[in-house]
């Protein structure tokens, strides 16, 4: 009977399975992801980089991305939750869910301006390939002054004055003026105001009915981004100038990759490309079943990951070649050209297409996609947390989902002026992706090194029915001191090298998350020995366990049979010790009497 009900429990159910698919697949598949790793493609070379992300997103990755499922399908405790075992450790949820509060605002200002983007591809002509009235005396210059165009251009930078080359592009110009300093932070011009109103409604639709609703969002959001860039690579094929430019452009010498590599870098976007340390994945781990099979939706999310970014990096090279071509420059000085990817390179690279009306439209549609899939994936994440917090939101879920949405919209509208370059800068972003690095240490720290590696291998054996591999269990060892090593480094670089006041916002988040959460744990600690009870403030709390009652004494049970065989391996390893003794003394007896 207890057998039956345990099994009527646990039984996983595959639509939802697939739901939960899509979800992991649309938070790893994101908008930072398909614009970091092709413009790190490009300048360090796309062959050898695909390569070394493929590596890392195999030999990290999967272990990452499995031990985060691992712990919220466990436990069914939430990101805000599952702190909570470890009691010095539990204000740890609050610093996840700013986290993502902070990544949603960040990828809705995106979203905006890749559907203000979209919504110029249907202009004839172009604001950003014109050099309008919001544009200064060197735009275009390039192609009005035959001298910088001969010094700069064919010949190679050999000029000072070479280096800001890329400022006087029109796309570059654009961006800078109108997009990025024209709006001041009391005046957003409609431009902005209705492709912020428009995603904020898309998210709503998708979320007032919840998996009900998100679910037909998802899965047209999940298959038009990889079904666009396929047909944009089809379509740069017949370009002019791949014939002659994509051997150069794909590196296939390693030329630029021995000059360019950084594995830090590598590290960093996978890491942050995965939503790992943001709590999402343990959110999609504490909805599914039990006995959901999350090794093979971690394999699964991860060849989707792979086949995603091979598509969109060989696309991005193969983009690179008809402007090298028509500019008669090498794809290497393309690539390096200092340009934002999406605002700036994308649009410049489209120019020199045939029909780039058309092709504008493809691509920005797809980051369109990708920016409001993020989006309603975080956001989805955090009304589910909300709603299990305070019981009596989920009881109206249009209500709070149409509040929510205001609220994006409200927040989010100071940022689209002259703050949007803070949020739009690379060392913001740098710096912003060294807290979930840092989550990760601590998760791998907290869960699998202080909690014991065995005792969470016997957890993963009890809920999945197999051991974590040796490759594993290396992999979860070495995380917590290589990210932690990691993390470090990269601050420590920014500091040295970065002065902007984009710097200087990104770092001082990060070292007030930083300062609450150690300051916090180390005030926790020091309650816990006044009270007398340090153990009890440091170790696992009772809250790290199956959520029904029979899971319980199942795991009680199997921890038994398992101390039961260990036993029996041991007192079977030990008497075969004894009797190879005994044979190698008889035959050494044996020997001596012959002798």
């Amino acid at each position: 009977m207890i057998k039956m009900s345990i099994e009527s429990q646990e039984k996983p159910n595959f639509q939802s399975r697939n739901f939960h698919l899509m979800i992991l697949i649309s938070q790893t598949i994101g908008i930072t992801a398909a614009s970091t790793i092709p413009r790190n493609a490009i300048k360090c070379g796309p062959l050898a980089s695909v390569i070394c992300h493929v590596v890392t997103c195999i030999v990290l990755g999967i272990p990452l991305l499995y031990m985060e499922l691992i712990i919220g399908q466990f436990t069914a405790l939430n990101s805000l939750e599952i702190w909570k075992v470890r009691p010095f450790l539990s204000h740890m949820g609050h610093i996840v869910i700013f986290w993502q509060l902070l990544i949603l605002i960040t990828n809705h200002i995106t979203c905006t301006f890749v559907i203000h983007y979209l919504f110029l591809s249907f202009e004839n002509p172009k604001p950003y390939y014109t050099c309008g009235p919001w544009a200064n005396l060197s735009c275009g210059i390039t192609v009005t002054n035959f001298t910088i165009n001969q010094d700069c251009i064919r010949s190679g930078p050999k000029y000072g004055y070479c280096d800001d080359l890329y400022k006087t592009f029109p796309e570059t110009q654009y961006y800078g003026k109108i997009v990025g300093a024209h709006f001041n932070q009391l005046r957003v011009d409609w431009r902005l105001c209705l492709p912020s109103a428009i995603s904020c409604l898309l998210i709503y639709f998708s979320c007032f009915k919840r998996r009900y609703s998100m679910q037909w969002f998802l899965g047209i959001l999940t298959f038009y981004p990889g079904f666009s860039f396929v047909l944009l690579m089809l379509g740069s094929m017949v370009q002019k100038g791949i014939l002659l430019q994509y051997e150069n452009a794909m590196d296939i010498t390693f030329e630029q990759f021995n000059s360019k590599f950084s594995f830090i870098d590598v590290l960093t976007t996978t890491i942050y490309a995965l939503s790992l340390g943001t709590g999402l994945v343990v959110n999609v781990g504490a909805s599914c079943s039990f006995r959901a099979p999350c090794y093979s939706n971690a394999i699964i999310t991860m060849a989707a990951n792979i086949a995603f970014h091979l598509v969109v990096v060989l696309t991005m090279a193969m983009m690179v070649c008809p402007f090298s071509f028509a500019h008669a420059m090498t794809p290497e000085r393309t690539a390096n050209l200092r340009l934002a990817h999406i605002f700036e390179r994308i649009p410049a690279l489209l120019r020199e297409y045939d029909n780039n009306s058309f092709w504008s439209i493809i691509a920005f549609s797809s980051y369109a996609c990708l920016s409001l899939r993020t989006s309603i994936v975080i956001y989805y994440n955090l009304l589910e947390v909300f709603s299990k917090k305070f019981s009596n939101a989920a009881k109206y879920p249009g209500i709070v989902t149409f509040g929510a949405s205001v609220i994006l919209f409200v927040v989010t509208m100071p940022f689209l002026g002259n703050m949007i370059k803070i949020f739009m800068s690379k060392s913001y972003r740098r710096c912003i992706q060294l807290v979930p690095m840092l989550v990760v240490a601590i998760e791998c720290f907290v869960f699998i090194i202080c909690y014991g590696l065995e005792r969470f291998c016997e957890d993963v054996h009890f809920m999945q029915g197999f051991r974590p591999s040796n490759w594993m269990k290396l992999s979860w060892t070495v995380s917590s001191i290589l990210l932690l090593y990691v993390c470090i480094h990269e601050l420590s670089d920014l500091i040295c090298y970065s002065s902007s006041v984009e710097f200087i916002v990104g770092v001082s988040i990060f070292c007030v998350v930083a300062l609450y959460g150690v300051g916090l744990a180390v005030v926790n600690v020091l309650v816990g020995w006044c009270r007398k009870q340090p153990s009890a403030t440091l170790r696992l709390s009772g809250a790290w366990r199956p959520r029904s009652e029979l899971l319980q004494r199942s795991r009680a049970m199997f921890t038994a049979q398992a101390m039961t065989k260990e036993y029996l391996y041991r007192q079977y390893h030990l008497q075969a010790g004894i009797l190879a003794r005994q044979q190698r003394a008889n035959r050494t007896r044996i020997v001596n009497t012959e002798i």
